[in-house]
C-alpha cells in the first residue's frame, strides 16, 4: 500500500521529487567537503604547532629582565620541562619601510628577533627554523600573503641616526603570530645584525616562555611565576 502511494506521488512529481534528490545530494556533498576541510585545517594546524614547539604559558615584559633569576626558578620546578626568554626589538613603524613603502600608516607591531633556538621556532616552507645571514631578513609570511614584500626587497630601518638595509630572503611561518588579526609580526635577522639594531632600538620587549609538563596546572604555575617577582 505504502510503495504504491509513494509510486504514485513520484508519478505525479517527478520534477520535484529529482529536485529535492539533487538538493539532498549536494548538501550531503557540501557537508562532507566542509567536514573534511575542517579536519584538514586543525590537523594542519596541530602539526605546524608540534613542530615549532609551541609554550604553554608566555609572559610579555617591557624592559629589562634578570635572565639568570628567571633560569634558577625554572630549573628549581618540577613541573616546567623546558623555558626560553626571547628578546625582541620593537621599532616604530614610522621608522621601517618594506619594499620601498614607509609603515607609518600599517596595523601591525613588528618587532626584530633573532631565531629562537629551543621553543616557539619560527619555520620556513619546508619546516625547518629559519637562519638568516648577516644582511638579511626573514619575514613573517604574512607580508606575502598580502603582497607586501617578496624575495630580493628590501627592509629599511631609520633610527637613532643611523639607516640599516637588509634584503628580504625568505618567509617564516609564525605558529604563535601568523594570523591576520594579531598585530605582532616577528621579522628574523641574524645575530650580528641584531646587535646593530639594538644600537638604534633601545626598548627591548621580551617573551618569556614556558612548556609545562602534561600533569602541570598553568594556575600554578602562574602564581609562582607572580609571587617570585620574576617580570611581568
Amino acid at each position: 500500500m505504502l510503495k504504491r502511494l509513494l509510486k504514485a506521488d513520484l508519478a505525479r512529481g517527478a520534477v520535484v521529487a529529482a529536485t529535492l534528490t539533487a538538493l539532498i545530494a549536494l548538501a550531503a556533498t557540501l557537508m562532507s567537503a566542509g567536514t573534511c576541510l575542517i579536519v584538514d585545517s586543525l590537523s594542519a594546524t596541530s602539526r605546524l604547532s608540534t613542530r615549532a614547539k609551541l609554550p604553554d604559558l608566555v609572559q610579555m615584559h617591557a624592559g629589562r629582565v634578570d635572565r639568570e633569576a628567571i633560569d634558577q626558578w625554572a630549573a628549581a620546578r618540577d613541573d616546567i620541562t623546558e623555558h626560553e626568554v626571547i628578546k625582541t626589538l620593537p621599532v616604530p613603524r614610522q621608522e621601517l619601510t618594506i619594499n620601498g613603502r614607509n609603515q607609518s600608516e600599517s596595523y601591525s607591531e613588528p618587532a626584530f628577533v633573532t631565531s629562537p633556538k629551543r621553543l616557539d621556532l619560527l619555520l620556513d616552507d619546508q619546516g625547518n627554523p629559519v637562519d638568516p645571514r648577516p644582511g638579511e631578513v626573514v619575514l613573517p609570511i604574512h607580508y606575502r600573503a598580502i603582497e607586501a614584500a617578496d624575495v630580493g626587497d628590501t627592509v629599511t630601518v631609520t633610527a637613532g641616526g643611523r639607516t640599516t638595509t637588509l634584503k628580504v630572503v625568505g618567509f617564516a611561518r609564525d605558529a604563535q603570530m601568523n594570523a591576520a588579526m594579531i598585530t605582532s609580526k616577528r621579522l628574523v635577522v641574524s645575530p650580528k645584525d641584531f646587535s646593530a639594531l639594538e644600537q638604534q632600538i633601545s626598548e627591548p620587549e621580551y617573551l618569556i616562555e614556558f612548556t609545562l609538563t602534561g600533569s602541570a596546572r598553568p594556575g600554578t604555575v602562574i602564581s609562582s611565576y607572580k609571587e617570585a617577582g620574576l617580570p611581568s
